[in-house]
């Protein structure tokens, strides 16, 4: 199959984009993949578990210009082209690792980072509802169902023309146990296959792909353990899975001919795992919530993703609830962090977020104080450690930082937790 190698977040003309192509690929057929890329990604809307909105932007084709989206992995188009997008920062694996490991702690969650950095990718759509739907399984289905057998002493029947002595017992549910197997097996066999979309890949996406099968292998592993501790005889040889059938039946029919990731919500998460490390101490609960998600942090606080803990001023002009990127509340403290997977330029923002911002911060501020920090992949020019912004808004004091959150920069990432720390340490602007 030709290949064209893009890079995301760009604007090239059509011309431009055909120089990352193989010999062959005609404008013609770029322009028919691109668009055909974004007609995929319109159906994935909202994220599998908790209803996240995805409002990352897809790949279009606008006059002779091609804009890349902010989409990163693997597009084949049936039309015989396939699309690498490439990251625009080097070590894109690093938000997949560190979101992992500060979020692996409370499974729940875990498995919902999954499905909410690639709720795109219908193959990885089913894999994490499948997992979700058998966990859910293991977890309300009965194990044992409760049956009458003939015995030597017991309860006095009568059955047709015969009395009979019965006794209650228990059998376990094989039918469930046989659907947790087979669902295992066959997720199990297409994650082995899906590493052959990683070879020949750029470095930067090939090695974020290698680690989000590795991710839901491990989840998978921790599934098996919990079936194994739940489920009685999953041992059994003849898999039946009775009334069950549907989720084995499910896993078989899993596909793919594209993996991508939506870099916008993975950078997103990627701020979340380290917003959330700033407070975790002993321990992590999550709790889905109606179009979000809050993580409790034990003896800290709470952090909402996508999520206002109230809702006012944004309901009142907009008619809709907000929804911050993120939101930290700790004590009396409560602290907007806006997620930008861009370079700012000259200390300003866009005029939109700039306004949904100030928003936000109405929305959930206390004691006429309002905090919020931008963390984005390079703060305004001249601006180091944690600059802030400030203001008095109708004799509210406001009060917004910077601070750089760039992968390729490991040092950024304890910049931003001490910027977070310092903001609730001094418990005002």
């Amino acid at each position: 199959m030709r290949r064209c190698v893009l890079t995301e977040g760009e604007t090239p003309t059509l011309s431009e984009a055909l120089e990352g192509c193989d010999a062959g690929v005609s404008v013609e057929e770029l322009k028919k993949a691109v668009l055909d890329m974004r007609a995929t990604l319109g159906y994935f809307r909202r994220g599998a578990v908790g209803g996240i909105a995805l409002d990352t932007p897809r790949p279009d084709v606008v006059g002779d210009r091609a804009h890349t989206g902010f989409w990163v992995g693997v597009y084949r188009y049936a039309g015989g082209v396939e699309l690498v997008i490439k990251p625009r920062v080097s070590r894109y694996y690093r938000m997949v690792e560190r979101t992992d490991e500060v979020l692996r702690d409370v499974y729940p969650l875990y498995l919902l980072s999954k499905s909410l950095v690639a709720t795109n990718v219908p193959n990885i759509v089913r894999i994490t509802r499948i997992i979700w739907e058998a966990r859910g399984l293991i977890q309300r289905e009965p194990k044992y169902f409760r049956a009458a057998v003939e015995a030597s002493s017991g309860k006095l029947i009568v059955r047709g023309d015969r009395e009979l002595l019965v006794k209650n017992i228990s059998v376990p549910n094989v039918w469930l146990a046989s659907s947790v197997l087979l669902t295992l097996s066959n997720l199990s066999q297409f994650l082995r296959g899906a590493l052959r979309y990683t070879s020949g890949l750029p470095e930067g996406v090939g090695k974020a792909l290698e680690l989000y099968i590795s991710s839901l292998e491990s989840a998978l592993k921790v599934l098996h353990k919990d079936a194994e501790e739940e489920i009685p005889h999953l041992w059994v040889e003849d898999l039946d899975p009775g009334d069950y059938f549907y989720l084995p039946a499910i896993a078989r029919r899993v596909g793919s001919e594209f993996f991508l990731i939506p870099s916008t919500k993975l950078y997103e998460t990627y701020v979340l795992a380290l917003t959330v490390r700033t407070l975790k101490r002993d321990g992590l609960a999550a709790k889905v919530l109606r179009g979000g998600i809050a993580v409790d942090v034990e003896g800290d606080g709470r952090v909402y993703f996508n999520k206002a803990p109230t809702s006012k001023l944004i309901r009142r002009i907009a008619g809709i609830a907000p929804r911050p990127d993120i939101v930290v509340e700790s004590g009396r403290n409560l602290i907007v962090v806006e997620a930008k997977y861009r370079r700012l330029d000259e200390r300003r923002l866009r005029r939109a977020d700039a306004i949904r911002l100030v928003a936000y911060l109405a929305d959930v501020a206390r004691d006429h104080r309002l905090r919020g920090v931008v963390a984005a992949l390079e703060p305004p020019h001249q601006a180091g450690g944690c600059p802030a912004v400030s203001a008095n808004i109708d004799s509210t004091q406001a009060e917004i930082r910077f601070s750089r959150v760039n992968p390729d920069y490991e040092k950024s990432e304890e910049e931003f937790i001490e910027c977070i720390r310092g903001i609730l340490s001094t418990g005002q602007p």
